[in-house]
């Protein structure tokens, strides 16, 4: 399965470069750097590669935000901006451009999504999809898809460390759901055991300089 990532947030575009499984317990690095301004354009995808996934059949059918996506074909990304505090920034994306980002405070594994209040203007995130070899519509036959989002610095608020600066640490984990003839398959980039919400697992995302 190919996994191409690109985090945009805010001002600053998070290139990331697809990156192999840590062996063992440890836990997969990247190192960032902020780039100038970033636009959401999928027509653009060979100077700025989006998430991107192979598939066979397009699974997704919900035709609204906020709903239960990951039971369909899904991208996901998880954002534990502060490791003092067990709370984290969830954000979902499906192939039809429908979205689920959530708060998650989890205590003792114990947890469960918060909507964002005044969800508009710098708050509201920006994104795209396309379908690579078929049309969108659910369940067509296709050869993939893939999508771009932008996630406002200022949609993570109260969350700790945001903006991150230069030699700032979060901890993130991109998951992706795939759902095929009735059978899911699922991706982590940082392996986690039972549930994607085991945060302690999640991998480190570092912001270098320019």
């Amino acid at each position: 399965m190919k996994l191409s990532i690109v985090l945009a947030l805010t001002a600053v575009t998070l290139l990331v470069q697809p990156a192999a499984h840590a062996q063992g317990d440890q836990r997969p690095r990247l190192s960032v750097r902020s780039a100038d301004d970033f636009d959401v354009t999928l027509n653009r995808a060979q100077q700025i590669t989006a998430v991107e996934g192979t598939d066979r059949a397009l699974t997704a059918t919900m035709n609204e935000d906020f709903m239960d996506l990951w039971n369909e074909d899904v991208f996901e990304v998880f954002l534990w901006t502060d490791e003092r505090y067990p709370a984290y920034f969830e954000y979902e994306i499906s192939p039809l451009n429908h979205e689920l980002p959530i708060l998650i405070p989890n205590f003792g594994g114990q947890f469960l999504g918060w909507r964002p209040w005044h969800y508009e203007r710098d708050r509201l995130t920006r994104k795209a999809t396309t379908i690579i070899g078929g049309p969108k519509q659910p369940r067509a036959a296709i050869e993939g898809w893939r999508a771009e989002f932008f996630i406002p610095y200022a949609l993570l608020r109260p969350l700790q460390n945001v903006p991150p600066k230069p030699g700032t640490k979060w901890r993130v984990n991109v998951y992706r759901m795939d759902y095929d003839e009735g059978k899911r398959s699922q991706w982590e980039w940082a392996h986690v055991d039972k549930s994607f919400h085991e945060y302690e697992r999640f991998g480190d995302l570092v912001f270098a300089d320019r």
